[in-house]
């Protein structure tokens, strides 16, 4: 087993993270043209997913630490710096986990355009997972749609991966 299974919060971050850059591999396979082309019924192509992906995840690391994180511009970042900047917020992601407390403690956050929203840390916690998940999926049929494999990357396939699942088979 590995040191997350203490922190529910920690493994589910790590998966996040695991997740994400197992996505960003398969998506090494695509063509330029094929990163850059729209795909019906997701966010958008490829490439602006993967950006806006690592973009809110930033986002929410300000938000979750106070403004310690600090965000950058992932407009022109590309796919190498988009996978080594989402590689980093496993360690920021692991460090906020452990050390969050009580989930229920408001932390409020203000946008450019003035609106302050006010929301507990677990919701927060919550929004960047879901968020996450939702931009692997929609990366997932874009990869399916161009033709290349799709990687694993459910939290089973997570807990394989790390001998965190032990699969025991019946006895006799």
């Amino acid at each position: 087993m590995t040191e997350t299974t203490a922190n529910p919060w920690a493994i589910a971050f790590d998966h996040h993270v695991w997740a994400t850059a197992r996505v960003f591999e398969a998506c090494r396979a695509l063509s330029p043209e094929q990163l850059n082309a729209p795909v019906p019924g997701v966010y958008g192509p490829p490439m602006a997913t993967l950006r806006h992906l690592v973009d809110a995840d930033a986002w929410y690391l300000a938000a979750v630490t106070e403004g310690d994180f600090v965000e950058h511009d992932f407009t022109e970042s590309s796919l190498d710096d988009l996978a080594a900047e989402m590689a980093s917020h496993g360690a920021v992601w692991r460090d906020v986990t452990a050390r969050s407390g009580d989930g229920s403690r408001v932390i409020s956050q203000r946008s450019d355009n003035g609106w302050r929203t006010d929301a507990p840390l677990s919701l927060r916690f919550a929004q960047a997972l879901l968020h996450g998940a939702d931009h692997r999926s929609q990366l997932c049929t874009a990869l399916t749609v161009c033709g290349c494999p799709v990687p694993d990357i459910d939290v089973w396939d997570y807990g394989m991966a790390h001998g965190l699942t032990v699969d025991v088979p019946p006895e006799g």
